[in-house]
């Protein structure tokens, strides 16, 4: 396989016009994300100091295998969960929101379940949003998305992880109803946020979450990857992450596998 940086040149293969979106003739992954989900050994000189570049990918030569069933959220990701390890009866949605807010919540009622109010950032568009029933939580990489590019292939709970993973900063954004929409399931070759002024992190988030996850990019992707990195001159210092980082969050995957077990059922159930 041919390994490729971003920064270059990139030739990549003309999907046929008979394919579908969830059909290509080949695909990339960032090349470290060949690491499975497992542990690895890495000797203590390397742990601490060495780094993968999230501009380096490694070119498959081959299609991109395709789901063997249709996506169905559902049905292959679940829900929003409540831990019921944690004692409050906040499930993903609101634990996003009670933690990223920037002023105290207010909750619909004395339960403490549900957050009303509280004052949050759109990641997208810079605004500020006060009221919760105007913000929807972003899966970063959409679920529909990361099922089509590698997720299929795993398993229930894990998927269902996926979809409730509170352990980084980058999975899960509290976003405008409005804009989360207008995002959907689309990779950055047809969406972008509003403010460009993001667009650097918004791509090198996008690929540490690919790499975390061991998720493909189609050439569609990959090819808008590479144009928003040069047009915005991201600098390609920030596009690094240390195996010590890689590990520890392929570590919290492995250690939360049960999470969606403790889901707990809603208050007065």
């Amino acid at each position: 396989m041919n390994k490729l940086l971003v920064a270059g040149m990139l030739f990549l293969s003309v999907v046929s016009s008979a394919e579908t979106r969830s059909s290509y003739n080949d695909y990339y992954m960032i090349t470290r994300s060949t690491l499975p989900l497992e542990p690895q050994r890495l000797s203590s000189g390397s742990r601490g100091s060495a780094q993968i570049n999230l501009l380096a990918w490694t070119r498959a030569g081959k299609p991109l295998p395709v789901p063997n069933q249709p996506y169905d959220r559902e049905k292959h990701f679940g829900h929003w969960i409540d831990d019921s390890r944690d004692n409050n009866c906040m499930n993903t949605r609101a634990k996003v929101l009670f933690s990223t807010s920037q002023a105290p919540v207010t909750y619909t009622n004395k339960f403490k379940c549900v957050i009303a109010s509280g004052q949050w950032k759109d990641h997208y568009t810079g605004t500020i949003v006060s009221r919760a029933d105007q913000i929807q939580i972003d899966h970063f990489v959409p679920l529909k998305q990361a099922y089509t590019t590698g997720a299929w292939k795993w398993d229930k709970k894990t998927r269902c992880l996926y979809g409730n993973f509170l352990f980084n900063n980058i999975n899960l954004l509290p976003v405008s109803s409005h804009e989360n929409m207008s995002k959907g399931d689309r990779a950055p070759d047809q969406y972008m946020p509003p403010d460009k002024s993001v667009w650097c992190g918004y791509i090198r988030n996008w690929l540490t979450v690919k790499l975390i996850w061991n998720l493909a990019m189609t050439p569609p992707e990959a090819q808008a990857i590479s144009k928003i990195f040069a047009n915005r001159a991201c600098r390609a210092e920030d596009f690094v992450v240390t195996e010590n980082d890689l590990s520890a969050q392929r570590s919290l995957i492995r250690q939360n596998y049960n999470y969606c077990d403790y889901d707990a059922p809603p208050p007065g159930h």
